[in-house]
């Protein structure tokens, strides 16, 4: 069993070498191009292809990787539907990453699927883009499009360009080669994180602001501090923040480089300022699958 890489001009290896890497320890790397010729992609390497589409041994493929780029190639070539729907018949994993949705959109195997992209006035806007809006809707039209990173529907996997290593893991899920936690431990391990590093980049920091009995908050003062909220979150430092629903106070979640730090951001809070809320920030460690919930799952 292979796991195949359905190459052409221009794609971009980067976007894939991870879900590679990942995949290809289980099942070795078949590599497939239009014509069975050598490709270049983006970043202007020249990979050698073993096959033609239409020489590929669909049963002999246990997994499909497909990059995006320019990807007019794939696209255009009346191998690529036939192959593709022929893998998607028999439930083989699949994963297309930016251009590559539009790859397996425009083969068919989308069709009545959830899905993401980047073919959207949102991702590719004005005049510039479009030709690839023009080009992409009509073959989008039956999937149901989703403003996601990575979308799975069922052994489909698609994702935005940025999420690539986030891709490379849900494809390994996907496609049986790892559990969540192992997939979890595989995105930290092509994060490039150690123990250590894993736990500071899921450390936050809670600020709490009590309501002092007898102490009045006036307007001016909610707007001052909302605007504090929003440059927070301008700047990147903002996780979540809102009030407690029986109106004794809230939270404000922040990342800070370490408690002194998350002192200080809290403490020019205009409700802290004016001395209307009492205030005191904790540690806080996010527990999540990318984690292993701190390693305890």
């Amino acid at each position: 069993m292979r796991t195949l890489l359905l190459g052409f001009s221009r794609c971009v290896h980067l976007e894939v070498a991870a879900a590679l890497s990942v995949l290809t320890p289980r099942w070795p790397l078949l590599v497939a191009s239009p014509d069975g010729r050598p490709f270049r992609v983006a970043e202007g390497l020249e990979i050698n292809a073993e096959v033609a589409y239409a020489q590929v041994p669909v049963a002999a493929v246990a997994a499909v990787v497909v990059p995006g780029g320019d990807c007019e190639a794939a696209v255009v070539c009346p191998d690529t539907g036939p192959l593709l729907q022929a893998l998607s018949a028999r439930g083989v994993p699949m994963g297309g990453i930016c251009h590559g949705a539009l790859v397996m959109a425009a083969a068919g195997v989308l069709r009545g699927r959830r899905c993401t992209h980047v073919c959207t006035p949102k991702y590719a806007p004005g005049d510039a883009f479009e030709g690839l809006r023009t080009f992409a809707a009509p073959r989008f039209a039956e999937s149901r499009y989703e403003d996601e990173n990575v979308v799975v529907d069922a052994h489909l996997v698609t994702a935005k360009p940025w999420a690539h290593l986030e891709f490379a893991t849900a494809l390994s899920r996907v496609a049986g080669v790892s559990t969540a936690g192992e997939a979890a431990a595989a995105l930290r391990s092509l994060r490039g994180q150690g123990r250590r590093a894993e736990r500071h980049g899921y450390k936050r920091y809670v600020i709490a602001l009590d309501r002092i009995p007898g102490v009045e908050t006036d307007e001016s003062v909610t707007r001052a501090h909302v605007r504090w909220l929003r440059q927070l979150e301008a700047d990147g430092k903002l996780v979540a923040a809102g009030p407690f629903a029986d109106g004794g106070g809230g939270l404000v979640i922040v990342t800070a480089a370490d408690h002194g730090a998350a002192m200080e951001l809290a403490e020019t809070d205009p409700f802290v300022r004016a001395g209307v809320r009492r205030l005191s920030v904790r540690e806080w460690l996010l527990s999540c699958e990318e984690n292993d919930h701190l390693g305890m799952a």
